[in-house]
């Protein structure tokens, strides 16, 4: 560890816009590619480092162009790594170029310079908060490259451990997502509730009961190539929801609505979270609800908008230290298990694999430092009635409910 405190570093990221498309500039360091940044010496402002670093090494001069003119400088975040033992803090700033007129292939001495499309510069970054400052700009400028969220993923891999003795007894040897319920089954609820809503692809991860899932599509969906089984196998079983997840990288390529399989909601909540807008500048948004139907489920202290703590291992303990002499204007909620994600989640959270379960990457994010800058998690709060059955006093609920 470093005593003699923390290295400070100031960050530039340089904007160009041709056509359609927007480009950054980034810098060749040790075989990665990064953001351009300088290391900050004696009481040097970061903002007047960064600046004299771009016009010395690359030649241009940003500090002659006010906010309102063409590049436009701003504070972005504050961001904090630990690398090798030594503290080290990146002050991370933004310019915008709002023409294509900005050409420094021509200059001397930055052979290590490439100009990336934004998305790319995004993928291509080896820090992550190098990554999390590019997420956080192409949420700034709106230039996300799709209208709506048209991937539904669905979990349908449960054992089912808790329901199982009443399955056993009723005779029923299947994946509880289709366990009729009025007639149908959960599963069948939530693929009909996507199709009528337009979603183009469905996703249904299984570990468990695969060749069941399988066969119930055959029969049910025999037409529709949209439905996708994705096969966790043993792997899947040991790894949870997340790992399963994970195996869809490179099939979701924009964000999506993630579901558990063993829920009922209305439509209106489905359709709410396929909007471009529910994201914001998040990379989660969970629906909750007052009503804590799931005990199993992560639990979220809220005051007015603004979320206030998580817990997303049930501890009777740790519950009665977060959730008892709450005041008035602090509420307690229920996650559904139902959330809008941004499938840049993969590469800014490549350990996701690992979690075994969403609820406690939703509280790892929102617990990590980078959440104090970026706001990564946010929440949308259903009002209407839902289901989430475990065990047989769950079934009964719903049985007489219509």
């Amino acid at each position: 560890m470093n005593t003699k405190g923390v290295i400070k570093y100031s960050a530039g990221i340089i904007i160009k816009r041709f056509g359609d498309k927007f480009y950054t500039l980034l810098s060749r360091e040790n075989d990665n590619w990064c953001i351009p940044k300088i290391r900050i010496k004696n009481n040097e402002s970061a903002r007047k480092a960064i600046l004299k670093e771009f016009a010395e090494k690359i030649k241009i001069n940003l500090t002659r162009l006010s906010l309102g003119g063409k590049i436009c400088t701003i504070k972005l975040a504050s961001l904090s790594d630990n690398k090798h033992g030594v503290n080290s803090e990146m002050n991370v700033f933004f310019s915008i170029y709002i023409d294509g007129k900005l050409d420094i292939s021509k200059r001397k001495k930055i052979s290590t310079l490439r100009w990336f499309e934004i998305n790319n510069a995004f993928k291509n970054t080896f820090c992550r908060n190098e990554k999390l400052a590019l997420w956080k700009i192409i949420k700034t400028l709106e230039i996300e490259e799709y209208d709506i969220i048209d991937d539904f993923v669905i979990s349908v891999g449960g054992q089912g451990k808790r329901i199982a003795s009443h399955f056993k007894s009723i005779g029923f040897k299947n994946s509880k997502v289709l366990f009729p319920i009025h007639g149908k089954s959960t599963l069948s609820f939530l693929i009909n509730t996507a199709l009528k809503l337009s979603f183009k692809k469905i996703f249904l991860l299984t570990s468990f009961y695969e060749k069941e899932i399988i066969d119930f599509l055959k029969k049910e969906y025999p037409k529709n190539k949209n439905i996708i089984v994705i096969r966790g196998g043993e792997k899947g079983k040991v790894g949870g929801v997340a790992y399963v997840l994970s195996l869809l990288k490179n099939e979701l390529q924009k964000p999506f609505v993630y579901s558990d399989g063993n829920i009922l909601y209305s439509d209106n909540l489905l359709n709410k979270l396929s909007s471009k807008r529910i994201l914001k500048s998040s990379l989660i948004s969970f629906a909750v609800s007052a009503g804590d139907l799931a005990p199993t489920h992560l639990k979220a202290l809220i005051q007015s908008n603004k979320l206030l703590n998580l817990s997303s291992k049930p501890n009777k303990r740790l519950d009665k230290i977060l959730f008892s002499d709450l005041s008035s204007s602090i509420k307690k909620y229920c996650s559904l298990g139902v959330m809008a994600i941004d499938n840049c989640i993969f590469d800014l959270l490549p350990e996701i694999k690992e979690m075994y379960d969403l609820d406690v990457v939703i509280e790892y994010l929102f617990k990590s430092k980078l959440n104090s800058n970026l706001e990564l998690i946010n929440f949308v709060k259903y009002n209407k009635k839902w289901f989430s059955f475990h065990d047989k006093n769950d079934i009964d609920r719903i049985s007489k409910n219509n």
